[in-house]
């Protein structure tokens, strides 16, 4: 197993590092081809195969939450309210509602209060629900106001904050989808979160009965939960410089001495930088695998096999030969499988990214005898 290939880095593994992921890597593959009936498979028909046990995943999952429409409303909210139901993510540490107005008064975001035909924050904060608003500024303000809106947690005491619970809301699609459709086509989703505010929210997707959608947004639902409980935990555990490392977590500029900590996915920026080709982790991997632990509970009570297939192969993978004798990086998976099946890729536009986080993340573990999310919440 080439790691300095599939990572396009040349940090230097140690032999007994590779070996040992190596031997497992191959185990589980050859466990998972002699599941498919494959045989030597080349990339083509690996994938293919992938796929379309990513479909009956799918159809599993549906015929046990019944055929969800994630085009309306309603079904978008049977979605959310099995996910609670099943996996009611516990109560968190967040900031204050009046706080937050107080913040929004302070920082009028005029695009939002423009793009909902009103005159001024005050007329926005009467009218339109607070959570709403705050929520809106992840997919209506730029990326730099945002930054520039964080900053001014500045003067924030961890006393701003209070233990309440998770609130996952579904947005009126006639309201939202027009002003959210950059950011869930560059998302490649229709969620999104606060996490300091522990709010989820849910967009009504444009066409009804999408495929791969109610595998995607289940999981998304549950990576989201583990997620916003996890940075709530952190959060109420900062007691100097709160402000400061309450910023630094957000906006994810965490300085270490070791391995780096990529807080999101640089893979999917046009140019990525430099540093996700040098030694990390990424938080992102732990949510998902935490997410996929989840949802392998519900498959082992599931009739069929489909679902319960991917259990821990978030970091399982290799090159195969395609037709015309070229290395193919085929992953197994989940999140990479499901979201290239729900968006129809064919083979040379697959993705990959998600496993190969999840295999920076195997290879610290298996380095340092340590697990990611240790030294993640440690470095903080």
């Amino acid at each position: 197993m080439n790691l300095n290939k599939i990572l396009k880095t040349k940090y230097k593994f140690s032999q007994e590092v590779v070996e040992a992921i190596s031997q497992e890597n191959q185990a589980k593959i050859q466990q998972k081809l002699g599941e498919l009936k494959l045989k030597n498979p080349s990339a083509g028909q690996l994938y293919q195969a992938l796929i379309y046990k990513a479909n009956k995943a799918e159809d599993e999952l549906c015929n046990y939450l019944g055929r969800v429409d994630c085009s309306c409303e309603a079904g978008m909210q049977t979605l959310v309210d099995e996910a609670l139901r099943l996996f009611p993510p516990k109560p968190g540490f967040f900031l204050k509602q009046d706080k937050a107005k107080e913040l929004l008064i302070q920082n009028p975001p005029f695009k939002v209060i423009s793009a909902l035909g009103y005159k001024d924050i005050d007329e926005i904060l009467n009218k339109e629900n607070l959570y709403e608003i705050y929520g809106s500024l992840r997919f209506v303000e730029t990326p730099a106001w945002l930054n520039q809106f964080i900053d001014n947690y500045q003067n924030l005491t961890k006393e701003d904050f209070e233990m309440r619970a998770i609130r996952v809301m579904v947005l009126s699609k006639r309201k939202w989808q027009d002003l959210s459709e950059q950011f869930t086509k560059k998302k490649y989703h229709n969620l999104t979160h606060l996490k300091e505010f522990g709010v989820i929210f849910a967009i009504p997707r444009e066409i009804s009965n999408e495929v791969g959608i109610v595998l995607t947004s289940f999981n998304l639902l549950l990576h989201y939960f583990n997620e916003v409980s996890m940075y709530s935990q952190i959060i109420k555990s900062f007691d100097n410089n709160f402000s400061e490392r309450l910023i630094n977590l957000l906006k994810g500029e965490i300085k270490n001495n070791g391995w780096r900590i990529i807080p999101r996915y640089l893979q999917k920026d046009e140019n990525p930088d430099s540093r996700i080709f040098e030694p990390h982790i990424n938080p992102e991997a732990i949510f998902w695998k935490k997410a996929d632990q989840s949802l392998m509970q519900l498959a082992k009570e599931l009739p069929g096999s489909n679902l319960d297939f991917w259990d821990n192969l978030d970091w399982v993978g290799g090159y195969f030969q395609s037709l015309n004798n070229k290395d193919k990086l085929i992953t197994f998976n989940s999140v990479d499988i499901a979201l290239s099946f729900a968006n129809q890729l064919p083979l040379n536009k697959r993705y990959f990214y998600h496993y190969q986080e999840a295999l920076w993340n195997k290879i610290y573990e298996t380095q340092f005898q340590r697990s990611p999310e240790k030294y993640f919440t440690a470095s903080l």
